[in-house]
């Protein structure tokens, strides 16, 4: 009977021991994927991936990524990839359980700037030189202005969870990592992304009035102004 208690002791504190968090890691990142072989992570939005080896509670891994890009440390291949692009190689102890850990970028309000196209119930989330991104709070639409121009370049249906982003590498929109248009105009002006919770359309439909555009259908619930 005391060989059984201080068994189930010793396994309680293993499992303790192995949920503790390397200081190197920031306290405010979250434990987001755990296991003994591959680990994968696809990030909600922009922030910092942490790789932790459990053992040895050692940071073996850090680096940026952006919302809708996937992290995966394989264990076989002793390496971590992002997007399935190589990252890093020769992980410490890759036989080891390992923990990734997130912690997101701070947003940080955006300035509206005046232009045609973009509701004035919509409200300003996101805004940026590179690449921008947010996550839809709920059901909605979302705007994408050129803010040199004052020009919407794009707008789109969203869904509560899914996550938004403009590369402006790759010139072109991506609604959870999958394309929703490409061919941004101008994609090296600086960019701000507007949000208008459906309510918030129904509600200013009521106020304004239904409003016409020149914006073009194409497919997967997506509009592209095309340039003047």
């Amino acid at each position: 009977m005391r060989y059984a208690t201080y068994s189930a002791m010793l396994a309680v504190a293993a499992l303790t021991v192995g949920c503790a968090q390397s200081p190197n890691i920031p306290p405010t990142a979250s434990n987001v994927a755990t296991g003994g072989k591959d680990v994968s992570y696809t990030a909600p939005r922009d922030g910092k991936i942490y790789l932790q080896d459990d053992l040895n509670k050692r940071l073996v891994y850090s680096g940026e990524v952006r919302g809708g890009e996937n992290v995966r440390f394989s264990r076989q291949e002793d390496a971590v990839y992002l997007n399935g692009a190589m990252a890093a190689q020769s992980i410490p102890t890759p036989w080891h359980e390992h923990t990734l850990y997130f912690e997101p970028s701070p947003q940080q309000p955006a300035p509206r700037v005046e232009g045609a196209g973009v509701p004035p119930m919509a409200s300003g989330v996101a805004t940026g030189g590179q690449d921008v991104s947010f996550t839809a709070p709920s059901d909605g639409r979302i705007y994408l202005q050129d803010n040199q121009d004052k020009r919407l370049v794009y707008s789109g249906e969203v869904h509560k969870g899914e996550v938004v982003h403009f590369s402006r590498s790759q010139d072109a929109v991506f609604v959870n990592g999958a394309l929703a248009a490409q061919g941004v105009p101008a994609p090296n002006h600086e960019h701000t992304m507007f949000f208008q919770a459906t309510e918030a359309q129904t509600a200013g439909g009521r106020m304004h009035g239904d409003s016409t555009d020149s914006t073009l259908h194409v497919p997967v619930k997506v509009q592209v102004r095309q340039p003047d």
